[in-house]
């Protein structure tokens, strides 16, 4: 009786949900009844289902902690690419006419489709950066990024993101760094 009752319980365990078996690893009264150990002379089956529990629930716990600082891991490498990816951008854009004048503009197309590429399998994992270069300097760039400096010219007109230092980076749909930027403004 006793082996049965506990197969029947790892069993009725590992088909759970998580929150499930979180609300009932202390009281495991649902899985047999104290009258039923009592009745057949088992009365350690309780103890024994109880330790079970516990330590399925010892065992969820560390999987999910282990899970939760791979996933941490993951998302600081995927942000280290982003950013890389952006340095790319921005040496292909400050060096796309000196290529195209050495005779090297396909290889400039090149390398920029491959950088869209990434981009693109970036986006697929959720991971999405922004250069917020040129747009105006208003409350969403605000709560989205950090001032390294400002530049003050008569270049500017109104109060823009004149240089992204760092884009801003969301992770499933969250800010996961925000941008440093170089604001750029008329003079004062």
């Amino acid at each position: 009786f006793r082996a049965t009752l506990l197969m029947g319980c790892e069993r009725t365990i590992h088909t759970m949900d998580n929150e499930k078996l979180s609300e009932l690893a202390g009281d495991v009264s649902w899985l047999a009844p104290r009258s039923t150990c009592e009745a057949t002379g088992e009365e350690g089956v309780l103890e024994a289902i109880e330790a079970c529990v516990r330590d399925y629930a010892t065992s969820l716990n560390e999987a999910r902690a282990k899970a939760e600082s791979r996933r941490e891991e993951t998302d600081a490498c995927l942000a280290a690419l982003a950013d890389l990816i952006h340095s790319l951008d921005v040496t292909l854009a400050e060096t796309e006419q000196d290529l195209s004048a050495m005779g090297l503009g396909q290889v400039h197309r090149r390398v920029r489709l491959v950088t869209d590429q990434m981009r693109d399998l970036l986006a697929v994992s959720d991971v999405i950066f922004e250069d917020l270069t040129g747009l105006p300097f208003e409350d969403d760039v605000i709560e989205r990024s950090d001032v390294d400096g400002w530049r003050r010219s008569e270049d500017f007109e109104t109060e823009i993101v004149a240089e992204t230092v760092k884009p801003a980076i969301e992770v499933r749909g969250k800010l996961y760094r925000r941008a440093r930027i170089v604001a750029g403004g008329p003079p004062l």
